[in-house]
């Protein structure tokens, strides 16, 4: 973005934008997307649920739900965010 400060007709001071560019100010790659925790997170909405919740009624192990979670390609989680998710859902 270039903006300039300018004198305007009525004597007035200004701040005017002469270009404007939409870029961003940090680097973009696919390890970076995966690291957000809204992407490593599982949402509470299906598909992946009503595993989740078979795995959890059949006393299934945290690992066992880490591998059913990262055999789907949209979610990157930790193991953390696995015990935290079945202390949830073993809570309700």
């Amino acid at each position: 973005m270039l903006a300039q400060v300018t004198k305007q007709r009525d004597g007035i001071w200004g701040i005017v934008v002469e270009r404007e560019g939409y870029s961003h100010n940090h680097r973009v790659s696919e390890g970076i997307y995966r690291s957000y925790p809204g992407i490593r997170n599982v949402p509470d909405d299906p598909p992946l649920m009503p595993g989740i919740e078979l795995l959890v009624e059949a006393k299934a192990g945290t690992a066992s739900v880490y591998n059913y979670i990262r055999d789907n390609p949209n979610h990157q989680v930790t193991m953390k965010e696995v015990h935290n998710l079945l202390h949830r859902l073993r809570n309700q």
